[in-house]
């Protein structure tokens, strides 16, 4: 459900008729008595209002009584109103599939519950529990049910409604007629009987309809981690993120909806969270241009060992706007992911928790964000600066038993999930996201003594970095953000160990590799070598100027490639004359050298002043400059150093 603006008739619709407010995107009825434990338990995220327990009665009694027309109904002391038969159905209330009874207003979700009903209230004669009927099937049942229901059917499939699910007595199923896009097969109460196609239809849908949900549930099971499934494959990387334990019985997808960015038409208030995110890190990045943290800051937040007297290089900070973009993401995911997580009513409950501390700063940042969400406030810089506590509060908290009991380091399990393939990422994959994290909350940590220097709390802002650093930002600390720096470590250590083998799969039928996100099949693959066969080919036959009426096989000798030789002691020539003047290749090429000598000699567009071969090929072999009208086509482009002339 989303709520556009703060008119509370955007959450609830009212029915007048009947008086009754009909919640939209639940499809059920209210009672006053319970508007206000329906909107702590459902909808508690909606409104800043709904956070508690008193707010939640004001708003009831403030805004949402006394903008209906008329007073709501009330089931405790009051009947209850039970449409005709012909009603259409009420909007944004739930409408059900069932069997209405043909001689009453009855209505069931079960086809055995109505049958009882005409037994025990429209049977002249009740039958009797066993015997023939329990025992008879196909053609004998339906003989007997004639003899004892008539021609006319005691019940037919329908459409029903209830005005009130749960917590109301007197509330019962009444019939409706079928909505405007009714399912395929039902039939409303006005068409009479079923024909035999159409109850056939229905049936069939029935079953599909089964089937339908039971493949939704084996999905639905499937994408729920088991660590016990893993036991017989040894996976460093899982072992080691414990991943398996923290997401197990819980719904890949649904676990990586709880990260996902919000958006301001359906969260606002998370979204406000995500823009004061934005102007955390600009304001960072404009503090480091500015040099309000000197070369030494910069320097000292970039090392990660304790005590360390001489640090490494400066933070590199002058990335592109995209690079900064993409990295601002983590951080606004994680803070929606423990906005989400810390709401008492979220279906998923995870093992992390968050302190006194921190809960009062999320509280805060709420109320604030809430404000600027309705507009009532405008000031951003309060909102900013409560956002940036609460980070650096998230990374500085110790873990002293679990580790998931950091929402930190939860949310780094749930970043872990893959959305498009509904699994986990691996070790390479993973890291450049633990990059992301770390240099954004590097970025944190520097904009907090450049806001305590310009509030006059320090004189230096080195003092309090490196107060902080060696807080939490060490190796030797039980931090979030040492078990980020432990994990990108290791998930490198991963990738550069990983060899190619390691990423090459075969198909079962042998035709198919992939490797990593590549995907070659052999067929393909084969065609694929025969066309730069070819290639090399023409380019034979360009070079040994090769006519219409000759054949490359008469012409160009037959030389095996694999016996020429390279010298690779000798650095001091190129890779073409150190072939030449190996002495085991001599005898190989001369036959080669001497038909295309013949062949240039023979052709019309060589300029025969310009060749010069050495006067004793036997006893020197050195290669000859040739020059040609135009530079030969089978050479790539960035390899004619001179325009007219070719080294062979």
């Amino acid at each position: 459900m989303v709520v556009k603006n703060n008119n509370p008739l955007d959450l609830f619709h009212l029915l007048p008729e009947q008086r009754i407010l009909v919640c939209r995107s639940c499809k059920a009825g209210l009672a006053p008595r319970h508007l206000v434990t329906h909107i702590r338990a459902h909808h508690r995220g909606l409104y800043f209002e709904f956070k508690t327990q008193q707010s939640a009665v004001e708003w009831v009694q403030d805004h949402l009584l006394p903008s209906l027309p008329c007073a709501l109904l009330d089931p405790v002391v009051e009947r209850i109103p039970v449409p005709p038969a012909d009603a259409k159905a009420f909007p944004f209330l739930k409408v059900h599939v069932g069997y209405g009874c043909t001689h009453c207003p009855a209505v069931s979700k079960r086809e055995d519950e109505i049958r009882k009903h005409y037994n025990a209230c429209h049977a002249s004669v009740r039958r009797g529990r066993g015997g023939a009927v329990a025992n008879s099937r196909g053609m004998m049942r339906k003989r007997l049910d004639r003899e004892h229901y008539g021609d006319q059917p005691p019940y037919l499939p329908t459409f029903y409604q209830r005005f009130f699910t749960a917590g109301v007595k007197g509330s019962i199923c009444f019939q409706v007629k079928a909505p405007e896009r009714q399912t395929q097969g039902a039939i409303s109460p006005g068409q009479g009987a079923l024909s035999r196609s159409d109850e056939g239809q229905f049936v069939m849908d029935q079953i599909f309809d089964t089937l339908a949900r039971l493949e939704t549930a084996q999905s639905h099971d499937e994408l729920i981690p088991d660590a016990a499934l893993t036991k017989t494959q040894v996976s460093p990387w899982l072992e080691r993120t414990c991943w398996l334990h923290y997401l197990k019985g819980v719904p890949l997808d649904r676990a990586a909806g709880l990260a996902r960015l919000p958006t301001q038409h359906e969260e606002p208030i998370f979204y406000e969270i995500s823009l004061a995110v934005d102007r955390l890190v600009e304001t960072a990045h404009l503090s480091l241009c500015e040099e309000k943290v000197n070369f030494f800051g910069q320097r000292r937040i970039t090392s990660f060992l304790p005590h360390m007297e001489v640090y490494s290089r400066p933070l590199v900070y002058k990335l592109q706007e995209a690079t900064y973009k993409q990295y601002k993401q983590c951080w606004k995911r994680a803070l929606a992911f423990i906005c989400r997580t810390s709401d008492p009513c979220q279906q998923i409950q995870f093992q992390h928790g968050l302190n006194s501390c921190q809960t009062a700063l999320l509280d805060n940042v709420l109320a604030l964000a809430a404000e600027k969400a309705t507009k009532t406030s405008s000031a951003s810089e309060s909102l900013d600066h409560m956002c940036l506590d609460l980070c650096l509060s998230l990374l500085e908290q110790p873990i002293r038993g679990n580790i998931f009991e950091s929402p930190l380091v939860g949310f780094l399990a749930v970043m872990g999930i893959d959305e498009n393939k509904n699994t986990l990422y691996e070790a390479p994959k993973y890291t450049p996201k633990l990059s992301a994290f770390i240099k954004i909350a590097q970025l944190l940590v520097l904009q907090k003594p450049v806001i305590l220097a310009e509030e006059g709390v320090v004189q230096d802002p080195l003092d309090p970095l490196d107060e902080m650093r060696e807080r939490f930002m060490t190796l030797d600390n039980a931090t979030p953000f040492t078990w980020a720096l432990h994990l990108r470590s290791f998930g490198k250590r991963i990738r550069d160990c990983t060899t190619s083998l390691g990423y090459m799969r075969w198909s079962e039928d042998g035709q198919t590799i992939k490797y990593r996100d590549i995907e070659l099949q052999i067929p393909i693959f084969k065609r694929f070598v025969l066309q730069q066969v070819q290639s090399a080919q023409q380019s034979l036959e360009t070079l040994f100027i090769l006519g219409t009426d000759e054949s490359r096989a008469e012409i160009v000798p037959r030389i095996t490639l694999h016996q020429i030789r390279d010298d690779p002691t000798n650095v001091t020539l190129s890779a073409l004359v150190s072939i030449f003047s190996t002495p085991k290749n001599s005898d190989r090429i001369h036959l080669v050298f001497y038909t295309l000598i013949s062949r240039f000699h023979n052709s019309a567009i060589i300029y025969p002043a310009h060749c010069r071969p050495s006067t004793n090929v036997h006893d020197s072999f050195q290669p000859c400059e040739i020059s040609l009208m135009t530079p030969s086509s089978h050479l790539e482009p960035e390899y004619h150093t001179h325009t007219e002339h070719e080294v062979l």
